[in-house]
């Protein structure tokens, strides 16, 4: 693997482009989010971890440009300070910097709330606990789980990607129904792996902290993991389930209060602090959904595109080379260019021409078509 501008250009289209498509099935076609598109997520997520890693590897194809990226590669080692540091080094600085302080704050937000969820954890002799068991293993058929019930008005959530915790507040005043509704939004989440998904997309928003467009696809994937969960439990209600279903989330939106620890966990709350995010949630809910299967198929078949296309695709620069050294270097690309294989390491041919030897083939030239020599 080699690290180089092409991925991080790769990484950056194929963020724009999820943000488009999420956007796209909530706002203007508003898809039921039903199991025929559930395992986009995951999709969503492998694309997620190629951002963690921006790496070419030995199986990517690179596009080379000739105009714009030459360019762009110039800009970035150009030298300052009579050529002692690039403008590259110091982006590297800055992000590395950025990435380690933001990493901090999220690993200390997940170790605070887990503490503080586990002081609260109740055991199942208390009346609260024995009811939410009894609905998880009963009418659910979830087995393993704990209750935190907390002393402040917060919104019902789950915590723990191995272990889940239930988190109730004391201060609402559920009936049954209502208890089963949240308990079962709640474990949905953790049964679909939705706890794994926030783990990596808050690790991802962490890393790439400077691009506003991570933070808004972190939205926009809150929201849609939101809307599968509600339309999957309102699926075979009638409408005065559905709008009780509503008027429980509108309850407890109302008197919730808010821990900002919760930005930076791995954790899903049944009611969020974005307004917007409400509202839409409502709008799903009372209105009446249509599935529309020719453009599932097509989504299914992008988002499949656009996972291919970040694992296996990278632009790359003609001549990323240190321009101070241009004049004395050789331009290589698989157009002019194949290595030899010999007994021990490769001949490098320019052109024809035999320009050296190498024992293994250099980061960055993997691309570089290998040629093995004829005995006569």
């Amino acid at each position: 693997m080699s690290l180089s501008l092409g991925p991080f250009i790769t990484c950056f289209l194929c963020t724009n482009i999820l943000c488009i498509i999420l956007h796209y099935l909530i706002y203007k076609k508003k898809i039921f989010f039903d199991k025929s598109l559930r395992f986009i997520f995951w999709i969503i997520g492998i694309i997620l971890l190629r951002m963690v890693l921006p790496f070419n590897f030995p199986f990517t194809y690179t596009s080379y440009s000739d105009n714009i990226l030459p360019k762009i590669v110039d800009f970035i080692y150009y030298k300052l300070q009579h050529g002692k540091i690039m403008i590259l080094d110091i982006g590297l600085i800055i992000w590395g910097i950025g990435s380690i302080f933001q990493i901090i704050i999220m690993i200390r937000s997940n170790i605070r709330l887990r503490g503080y969820v586990k002081n609260h954890v109740i055991s199942m002799e208390n009346p609260i606990a024995e009811e939410i068991i009894d609905i998880v293993q009963n009418e659910l058929l979830f087995e393993k789980i704990e209750v935190a019930v907390l002393p402040e008005f917060v919104s019902p959530a789950i915590i723990g990607i191995k272990q889940p915790i239930l988190i109730i507040s004391e201060k609402y005043c559920f009936s049954r129904q209502e208890l089963k509704l949240v308990c079962e939004h709640e474990i949905n989440h953790y049964i679909k792996g939705d706890l794994i998904l926030m783990a990596i997309i808050n690790i991802v928003s962490c890393i790439q902290w400077w691009n506003p467009v991570i933070h808004f696809l972190k939205e926009e994937l809150i929201l849609a993991l939101e809307l599968s969960n509600d339309l999957q439990i309102i699926e075979n209600q009638s409408d005065a389930e559905k709008i009780e279903y509503a008027e429980l989330i509108l309850k407890i939106a109302k008197e919730k209060e808010y821990f900002k620890t919760i930005d930076r966990s791995f954790v899903t709350c049944f009611v969020g602090k974005n307004k917007t995010n409400l509202k839409t949630r409502i709008d799903y809910i009372l209105k009446k959904n249509e599935k529309k299967k020719s453009v599932v198929y097509i989504i299914n078949i992008l988002m499949i595109s656009v996972m291919l296309l970040s694992v296996f695709w990278v632009p790359e620069a003609t001549h990323p080379i240190d321009p101070d050294n241009q004049e004395n270097s050789i331009e290589m690309s698989p157009q002019n260019t194949y290595f030899l294989k010999k007994r021990e390491g490769y001949q490098i041919f320019v052109n024809n021409k035999l320009w050296g030897e190498v024992k293994e083939i250099p980061d960055g030239l993997e691309n570089i078509p290998i040629r093995k020599s004829v005995r006569h």
